[in-house]
């Protein structure tokens, strides 16, 4: 079992300051399979997944075949 980092409620503002949110999860998986079970999660609970960039930080998921 991997584990998914996550927050609750954590309120997002982008850099602009012109959009505001606060999802139910902020989920920060490190691996593609932490993906695959965070998009599994949401399936099983009914919610949607809303995918975004973390700061300005490359991902190692972008080189994952």
């Amino acid at each position: 079992m991997v584990s998914v980092r996550f927050t609750r409620n954590a309120e997002f503002q982008n850099w602009g300051l012109t959009v505001e949110n606060k999802p139910r999860y902020t989920c920060v998986p490190k691996t593609v399979y932490g993906v695959q079970q965070v998009v599994k999660y949401a399936k099983a609970t009914k919610m949607g997944v809303r995918v975004s960039g973390y700061s300005q930080y490359i991902s190692t998921l972008l080189n994952s075949r």
